[in-house]
């Protein structure tokens, strides 16, 4: 007997498409049992991401309204607390705000790729000024975890 799974519910009618497609083309004798799973989201590694802003406060604001659960958010506003979050945790993405300085913003770069070959690193548009940070946020995170 063979039995299928399906997880990913995007693709699930595709899957099954698939499936039965292989099935016709290897002529597959013994009795077949197909069980449908559709619906379930696969499950994913927690990611560690941190924010970096110029104001602590809406790094905050953004960590309580995020809208992705697969993830542990650690916030900062300067390269100092990026090492010692960097010291304490395997850091999967960082997002930096628009309002941070330039020149800091470079040095944070610099120290986070020095530090890891995985890291992903993400930085907002100014134009879309501080109520741009939280949509902007949940783009990036929720685009990476659906990978």
């Amino acid at each position: 007997m063979c039995t299928v799974l399906l997880v990913q519910k995007t693709d699930c009618e595709e899957q099954s498409r698939k499936i039965n497609r292989i099935i016709e083309r290897t002529q597959i004798s013994m009795p077949l049992q197909r069980t449908t799973l559709c619906g379930i989201k696969k499950k994913t590694k927690m990611k560690n991401c941190l924010l970096l802003g110029r104001k602590g406060m809406i790094v905050d604001d953004v960590k309580k309204s995020i809208n992705a659960t697969d993830i542990n958010l650690f916030g900062g506003t300067s390269l100092q607390d990026v090492k010692d979050i960097f010291n304490q945790h395997n850091i999967d993405i960082v997002i930096m705000g628009a309002g941070l300085d330039i020149n800091d913003r470079l040095d944070i770069i610099k120290y986070v790729f020095n530090s890891s070959k995985s890291t992903t690193v993400h930085m907002k548009d100014w134009d879309s000024g501080p109520a741009g940070m939280l949509p902007f946020v949940n783009g990036v995170v929720n685009g990476l975890l659906e990978k």
